[in-house]
């Protein structure tokens, strides 16, 4: 059960706070696919999330009004053999996020979904080590999500809620049937679509410890979506005018320039992972990694003041234990010092960077059955 599903979390606030999504675990099954013998896995988790889980007192140090009420993950992962140099890998994550706000909106639930596949390539095998290379695509998606009203520095925008101070009618519907119907603040979406590569090499530590280099690169396009009428309001004399102190015209710029940008950009990841797995008898064994990533961005657009996040170190630990000859369960660790940086490219956007400054860590447990 994991501290944070941050995956769930992301989908729901990749607009307004903290986006943060679970990375793909397809490398966590690393150390299980070093032996030369491979075998079909299929890997299943599931992660929940409230406030009572919270030991490390993570949404206390990053200060943000919001607050995941809960969130819960769906995790399935296949590894499938199919020639004797060839295999691929499948991945879906499922998620649902309730959020709640000290303002409007009090409250967003969202859902995503994430698919990832890959293909892998024995290079080359030998009787003490083993090269094989990598390629895959990942799509991730956050769905619609209608944001009602917005708290923009203390000014409520739009939609339907009792609190909404600036707001736009639907004429059409009006004149039709003289209802006053109020457009939502806006309406929002985001995906991702990746490309990797990447390369490993196994070889056995001391004749008896299996261990893995990995290295790796993925180009991932980024788009956030929005619309609102607000925003796309041209007229002069609507935008010229002034309400309690606001002129109507610098807030909507001022709410542009806030919120994610609408032109797509590309994150690029470098990443290097060393890994092991120790055995510790007849029924438990140790598996043990840890990473680094670099990333750079094209057609970013920064925010005023923002600082740039481009560095982030792992460490994956986890303790298995085999009950059965196909049947594996594990209690996972891990820990990052800048979030899931270089892990999840929608989570990371003008509005959310600044939740990248701080560490992050979660415990999962799971299970996977082989052929």
């Amino acid at each position: 059960m994991r501290r944070n599903a941050p995956f769930a979390i992301g989908t729901a606030m990749a607009l307004m706070t903290n986006s943060s999504v679970s990375h793909a675990d397809l490398d966590f099954l690393r150390p299980l696919q070093l032996e030369q013998d491979q075998k079909a896995l299929i890997a299943a988790e599931y992660s929940y999330f409230d406030l009572s889980l919270d030991f490390l007192d993570y949404l206390d140090k990053i200060n943000t009004g919001a607050r995941p009420e809960e969130t819960s993950a769906k995790r399935i992962s296949m590894h499938m053999p199919l020639v004797q140099r060839m295999s691929f890998d499948y991945q879906y994550t499922g998620t649902n996020a309730v959020v709640s706000r000290s303002a409007q909106p009090f409250e967003l639930d969202s859902d995503g979904t994430e698919h990832r596949l890959n293909a892998n390539y024995w290079l080359r095998r030998t009787s003490v080590s083993t090269l094989f290379l990598h390629a895959g695509v990942t799509y991730a998606k956050q769905h619609e999500l209608k944001i009602d009203c917005y708290d923009f520095r203390g000014l409520v925008i739009g939609g339907t809620c009792e609190e909404a101070e600036l707001q736009l009618l639907d004429r059409r519907e009006f004149l039709a049937t003289g209802v006053r119907n109020y457009y939502p603040a806006m309406t929002t979406d985001a995906s991702a679509l990746g490309v990797n590569l990447g390369v490993s090499y196994t070889r056995k530590l001391f004749d008896r410890i299996p261990a893995y280099l990995h290295g790796g690169y993925e180009r991932t396009r980024v788009n956030v979506r929005y619309q609102s009428k607000l925003l796309e309001i041209t007229d002069d004399f609507f935008l010229d005018a002034t309400y309690d102190g606001y002129v109507v015209r610098e807030v909507l710029d001022s709410l542009t320039r806030d919120i994610p940008q609408k032109e797509p950009w590309y994150e690029k990841t470098w990443s290097m992972e060393a890994g092991a797995k120790i055995p510790l008898g007849q029924y438990f064994f140790a598996t043990a990694a840890i990473k680094f990533l670099s990333v750079t961005r094209d057609g970013y657009e920064a925010a005023a003041n923002e600082q740039s996040f481009q560095q982030n170190t792992v460490l994956n630990g986890a303790l298995w234990y085999q009950p059965k000859p196909r049947l594996w369960v594990y209690l996972r660790g891990e820990a990052s010092s800048n979030n899931v940086l270089g892990y999840e490219p929608i989570a990371y956007n003008r509005k959310t960077s600044r939740f990248f400054a701080h560490p992050f860590g979660q415990l999962s447990l799971g299970f996977i059955f082989s052929e």
